[in-house]
């Protein structure tokens, strides 16, 4: 009878976390992916910051590192998100059989 009771539950949260893993991963490669834009990004920009000054080109190199900010931040927010669903779903799997 107990069976019955917790395995359910358990089985469900550990087949939504195991779902999740392959989308977790290409989540993380996307965040990696995004960060190393940015690395790259000011890193071209520091190393000619006197040329931006000099040709006035701030707004503009502003903006194409900002987009990679962006781009940083969206990616960073997937993960999050399916972060939380993958920790709900061993909640779920640990907690709902107990109550």
């Amino acid at each position: 009878m107990l069976v019955a009771l917790v395995l359910p539950p358990l089985l469900l949260g550990l087949a939504l976390f195991a779902a999740a893993l392959r989308a977790t991963a290409a989540r993380q490669r996307e965040v990696i992916l995004a960060d190393e834009r940015v690395a790259e990004a000011t890193g071209a920009l520091t190393g000619g910051l006197r040329d931006v000054v000099t040709c006035g080109a701030e707004d503009r190199v502003g903006a194409t590192a900002g987009a990679h900010v962006d781009d940083a931040a969206r990616a960073t927010l997937s993960l999050a998100r399916l972060t939380a669903v993958r920790t709900a779903a061993l909640g779920m799997s640990g907690w709902v059989p107990s109550c």
